[in-house]
C-alpha cells in the first residue's frame, strides 16, 4: 500500500462519524483500496464474508462481545470444552500501578484483552522500563477505534499475562481466527 493510500485510509478513518453508518463507510473503503474491487455480497471468498461481517449486526451480539476479550474468551472455551484446553493466565493487569508492581516471570507472553494483533513474547526477561512503556501503551489503545470493530467498543483494557507453552529457541507465532465460528 503505498504512503498516500495509507495516508488517505487513515484520514478516511478519523473524518468519519464513529457511528455504524462510519463504520461501514471506513469498512467499505478499507475493501475497495485493498482488493480494487467491490465486495460480493452472496461470495464465499474469506475476505468477501469478513466484510459482510463487519457490516452485519454480528459484530454486536453479546457473545461475540465476550469472547472478542481474551481473558473472557478462555472462560468461554473453558465451559465448552474443558480448563485442560486453555492456556493458563499467571496474571491480569488493569491499570498502570499492577504492571509496575507486577513481577514478571522470567518467560512469558503479554497481550492486551481488548485488542487484536498485538503481542509480546519474552524468553529472557531482565527489568525493562521499556517494556512497562510499551504495556502501558497498550492500555491506552482503542483497538475499535482503529479497526472500526464494534465488538471491540466497550472492552474494559487490561493486559493478560501468560507462561510461553513451547519452549523452542525460535518462537513461532500461531493465530487463530476464533471468533469467526463459536462453539456450540
Amino acid at each position: 500500500m503505498s504512503k498516500s493510500t495509507r495516508f488517505l485510509g487513515l484520514l478516511i478513518n478519523r473524518l468519519s462519524p464513529k457511528n455504524r453508518l462510519g463504520d461501514h463507510f471506513v469498512s467499505f473503503c478499507r475493501f475497495m483500496f485493498a482488493h480494487r474491487r467491490l465486495p460480493e455480497i452472496r461470495s464465499f471468498y474469506f475476505n468477501d464474508v469478513i466484510y459482510k461481517m463487519k457490516v452485519s449486526e454480528e459484530l454486536e451480539d453479546p457473545l461475540r462481545v465476550f469472547v472478542s476479550d481474551k481473558e473472557l474468551f478462555k472462560l468461554y472455551v473453558s465451559s465448552k470444552v474443558g480448563e485442560e484446553y486453555v492456556v493458563p493466565t499467571l496474571a491480569v493487569l488493569r491499570n498502570e500501578k499492577e504492571i509496575e508492581d507486577f513481577v514478571f516471570p522470567k518467560s512469558f507472553c503479554a497481550k492486551p484483552t481488548h485488542s487484536s494483533g498485538q503481542v509480546r513474547v519474552v524468553k529472557n526477561y531482565i527489568e525493562s522500563e521499556a517494556l512497562k512503556a510499551e504495556l502501558k501503551g497498550w492500555l491506552k489503545f482503542d483497538h475499535c477505534v482503529r479497526s472500526r470493530e464494534r465488538n471491540y467498543k466497550n472492552l474494559k483494557k487490561k493486559i493478560i499475562v501468560e507462561p510461553v507453552i513451547f519452549d523452542e529457541s525460535d518462537l513461532v507465532d500461531y493465530r487463530f481466527f476464533a471468533s469467526m465460528v463459536l462453539l456450540s
